[in-house]
């Protein structure tokens, strides 16, 4: 017997995402930011780079999430990227997520995970080194080492030959938007253990409505990998930086997770993106 097709992904909240420039039906309820996120929201300052036929990272930013999981969207916390890079072109990006407990989703266990993704930027974009995750409850910390000179991954003990385009799920978010770097094709990620091929798919331009009431346009870009119902999909801010402001995971379960920006804030000193 043929076995049974895969099941297509749940499509994104419809009132925060419409086509460009036909715009979708909105049926779903946006959901809405606490009164203080509202108040501190700031609109990422367009900077364009000359030379560089796009936008490189600002030396330093913080973006703010609204955590969201199942199809119903229910509150489930808050999430907050930071990043700076240094004069040298190190660089320091970190994820955390900061859940709440709530009644209503079964089986859910709130607790702190801080992800951290260190290394480069190149001419290419990110190169991570090294990429740590830690999880309050769990002991000890999930490694990745990217060892670029010696052309060698490192994770749990297994070593294997490092491709120079690997990413960590991290450096991955920005890496995406990087001027030049291509949003198609297979790319090899650490999500902390085994270098896992993600298949990349540009989708198209669309417009992301944020919790503060403004319009952002916004590419959007699909990794599959692992099983058939896992993927990330990821709303590049075309003319913010190439930021990932909205981002939609599914897991092997199929359950959904979502991150919705509130704030976006950023340096005003911007990374050039000529080759170094």
């Amino acid at each position: 017997a043929e076995p049974p097709p895969a099941p297509e992904p749940e499509p994104p909240p419809e009132a925060l995402v419409e086509a460009v420039p036909e715009a979708a039906a909105d049926t779903a309820e946006q959901p809405s930011a606490s009164p203080a996120a509202e108040e501190l929201a700031l609109p990422a300052e367009t900077i364009a780079v000359a030379g560089s036929g796009g936008q490189a990272l600002p030396r330093a930013g913080r973006i703010a999430y609204l955590a969201l999981m199942g199809e119903k969207q229910l509150p489930m916390g808050k999430a907050t990227h930071q990043w700076e890079i240094a004069d040298d072109d190190s660089y320091r990006i970190s994820e955390l997520v900061e859940p709440t407990a709530v009644a209503t989703i079964p089986l859910f266990r709130p607790g702190r995970k801080l992800r951290e993704s260190t290394g480069r930027i190149t001419a290419a974009g990110l190169r991570p080194e090294r990429f740590t995750e830690r999880e309050d409850g769990r002991p000890g910390e999930v490694l990745a080492e990217l060892d670029r000179k010696a052309s060698e991954f490192r994770s749990a003990g297994a070593t294997d030959t490092l491709p120079d385009n690997a990413q960590d799920i991290l450096s991955l978010l920005y890496q995406l938007g990087y001027p030049g770097a291509t949003a198609g094709g297979s790319l090899p990620v650490t999500a902390g253990g085994a270098l896992r091929n993600f298949q990349l798919e540009t989708i198209g331009d669309e417009t992301v409505h944020l919790p503060f009431g403004q319009g952002w346009r916004a590419r959007h870009v699909r990794a599959r990998y692992g099983s058939a119902r896992e993927m990330t999909d990821v709303w590049l801010a075309t003319e913010h930086f190439g930021l990932p402001i909205l981002i939609r995971t599914i897991d092997a379960k199929g359950v959904v997770y979502y991150l919705v920006a509130t704030e976006v804030m950023v340096s005003r000193e911007v990374l050039p993106s000529s080759a170094r």
